[in-house]
């Protein structure tokens, strides 16, 4: 069966090569979203260093659903992350939080080892598509 996982993160290089993007999902719906700088070596001490700060209340959340399509027998995910800029202390209305929004949609895929995602940045007016796959938590 195609699911989510929770004990990792989903990992995808983008384009340039200097960033990666980073999904974290959780089991009551939550997901989280970020780019970091590039890495290639995702060792302990990397996961260990990311864990300290990206964490279920990070900036950039939303919830997440799975459904399963009849028509193609396929698993879908799709999400909105959005930064909660009331954290910092700004006051801020739903036009401007909805202009951190990105939105992500896409397939399930390999039992949740990867996922085929497009994704839409209300911040930019940009779109695209990538690849994320799963890198387990290291086990101590």
């Amino acid at each position: 069966m195609n699911q989510i996982h929770f004990d990792g993160f989903y990992v995808c290089h983008e384009s340039d090569e200097s960033y990666m993007g980073l999904l974290r999902f959780f089991e009551d719906g939550t997901v989280i979203s970020c780019s970091i700088k590039y890495t290639k070596i995702l060792s302990k001490k990397w996961f260990s260093e990311v864990l300290k700060w990206f964490i279920k209340d990070y900036d950039h959340s939303g919830d997440f659903s799975v459904e399963y399509y009849d028509h193609s027998g396929a698993f879908y995910v799709k999400f909105s992350c959005c930064e909660d800029l009331t954290k910092y202390g700004y006051n801020i209305d739903a036009w401007d939080r909805r202009r951190t929004l990105v939105d992500y949609e896409g397939k399930i895929l390999d039992g949740g080892k990867r996922l085929h995602l497009s994704w839409y940045s209300h911040v930019n007016m940009e779109e695209g598509r990538e690849e994320y796959i799963f890198k387990p938590f290291p086990l101590e």
